[in-house]
Formats: C-alpha cells, sequence, structure tokens
C-alpha cells in the first residue's frame, strides 16, 4: 500500500548551515486538533459577535462539543449550556459553573 501523500510536502530549513528543502508531513502543525470538534455546535451562542468578530474560538465549541457527548453518555440527556455563561468571554464556557 501507498501512503497518503495528500498533506505532504517541503518547507525551506537550515541543516548544518545550508538551506535546504525538507520533505515531511505538516498538517499537525498547520491544522489544529480542533478542526474535528470546533466547527459545528447546536448552541448559537457559541457563534456570537460583538464588533464584528466571533466572541469563541473553535477551541470553546470544541470543548462544549466534548462536555455534550461526555454528559449525554452519562445521564442520556442531550447538555444545554445554562445562561450564567451568556456572557463569559475568553475563557471555557463552563467556568462560570463554579460560582
Amino acid at each position: 500500500p501507498q501512503p497518503n501523500r495528500s498533506l505532504a510536502s517541503y518547507a525551506e530549513g537550515k541543516e548544518r548551515g545550508c538551506s535546504k528543502m525538507k520533505r515531511g508531513f505538516w498538517g499537525d502543525i498547520v491544522q489544529s486538533p480542533y478542526w474535528a470538534l470546533g466547527v459545528h455546535a447546536d448552541e448559537p451562542r457559541l457563534f456570537k459577535k460583538r464588533s464584528m468578530q466571533h466572541t469563541k474560538t473553535c477551541q470553546h465549541i470544541a470543548e462544549y462539543n466534548v462536555y455534550g457527548m461526555l454528559h449525554e453518555l452519562a445521564t442520556g440527556d442531550a447538555f444545554k449550556m445554562p445562561d450564567a455563561d451568556d456572557d463569559i468571554h475568553g475563557r471555557s464556557f463552563w467556568s462560570g459553573l463554579s460560582r
């Protein structure tokens, strides 16, 4: 079987002081691991904008999705984000739950 070369490419680097093109897989460096779970969520408050910029990142959305899946596995009920977390910015979506 042939390896998947779809994300393999060359990057410029140095070896012993000389410029060299190195072949490798750079997808894990360029793309974060949040793409799988951090793009879509059923909670519209995660996609709120202020000054034309999203207030949550794909990390927040991925955390919400993973927490929601674990909550649903444990309880059998779908997870709903509490109203108290509506205005939390730059932190984890559940950071206000301990107050």
